[in-house]
């Protein structure tokens, strides 16, 4: 393409562009006309502060400000609801875990908050509550990392050599090793 026509398609775009923008009602704040100003982000103290729109509730924000946010209904990530109130994650209480996730490092205990991951040999029930990120399926237990050396009393799938032992799962079983499927 040359400059001229380059220059033709943008003048063209610009003019498109500007017929849809009047043709949707907006007005240069960027707000549809008929619509009351946006009350995100400002300080309430109940939900009417918010305004009558109940995408918007008074809400906790991560620095422990009343503010109106996306509502239960529809709650903002990094918030829970909790008693009705969204709740930003950064100060809700630990037994909320579940939906607000925890550290790497941690695990989340429901009702009880984040607590350390579990080391080979002690119980689990998903590979997220081990240290090692291998929890046996059918036994419950945390078992040594995928790639690590071996027995078939911490592996469930040790494949051994000579002087060689590896740890991994059946095909099938879920994610090893960085999300590879192993052998």
């Amino acid at each position: 393409m040359n400059r001229a026509m380059v220059a033709r398609c943008l003048v063209l775009m610009a003019l498109v562009l500007g017929g849809l923008h009047a043709l949707v009602g907006c007005d240069d704040s960027g707000t549809v006309e008929g619509d009351e100003p946006s009350r995100l982000d400002k300080s309430c103290k109940t939900d009417a502060d918010c305004g009558s729109n109940s995408q918007l509730a008074c809400g906790v924000t991560a620095a422990g400000e009343h503010r109106c946010v996306a509502s239960c209904a529809s709650p903002s990530s990094g918030y829970v609801c909790i008693d009705g109130v969204p709740t930003s994650c950064e100060v809700a209480p630990a037994e909320h875990c579940k939906e607000c996730g925890c550290p790497n490092a941690l695990r989340c205990e429901v009702g009880v908050g984040c607590m350390p991951k579990r080391a080979a040999g002690e119980s689990c029930a998903a590979d997220s509550d081990c240290n090692t990120n291998n929890c046996c399926s059918f036994a419950g237990v945390c078992r040594v990392p995928y790639g690590s050396a071996c027995t078939t009393l911490n592996c469930d799938l040790c494949l051994v050599a000579s002087n060689w032992s590896f740890c991994t799962r059946r095909c099938g079983d879920e994610s090893g090793v960085l999300g590879q499927r192993l052998l």
